[in-house]
C-alpha cells in the first residue's frame, strides 16, 4: 500500500495524512512498515544501521499501549534473527528497548539481545 511505501521511505506526516484520509489500519500498516525497516536494515550487513528503525519509533503516532510493545518487541526479535543468519553484532537492538513501555517486555528483550 501507498501508505506503507511512505512509512518505509521515510515520509511519515504524509503516509499519516493517507492514512486518516482513506481511514486505514495505523496498527496493521505500521507494523508491517517496521517489519520491512528492520528487515532490510538488519539484511544490510555492515551498512546497516539501526538509526532508521529508531526514527520510525520516534515519528509515528503511537499506538495503543499492547500494540505499540508489540510492534517494538517485534523488531527487536527481527534485528537479532537477522543479525544472527549474517554472525554480526546484534547488540543496535538494546537502543530499541526504551521504546517498549511494559517492564516484562522490557526484561524479555534485554534476554533477547544477551
Amino acid at each position: 500500500e501507498v501508505a506503507e511505501l511512505l512509512m518505509v521511505n521515510g515520509h511519515f506526516k504524509l503516509a499519516q495524512k493517507v492514512m486518516d484520509f482513506l481511514d486505514l489500519p495505523a496498527v496493521e500498516l505500521c507494523i508491517r512498515a517496521s517489519n520491512q525497516i528492520a528487515t532490510q536494515q538488519a539484511r544490510n550487513g555492515v551498512g546497516g544501521s539501526i538509526a532508521p528503525v529508531v526514527k520510525f519509533l520516534q515519528a509515528i503516532p503511537k499506538l495503543p499501549p499492547v500494540e505499540w510493545d508489540s510492534l517494538v518487541s517485534n523488531v527487536v526479535n527481527i534485528w537479532i534473527i537477522e543479525k544472527e543468519e549474517l554472525n554480526a553484532d546484534r547488540s543496535a537492538a538494546s537502543q530499541l528497548v526504551p521504546f517498549i513501555q511494559d517492564e516484562r517486555c522490557k526484561m524479555d528483550a534485554m534476554i533477547l539481545i544477551g
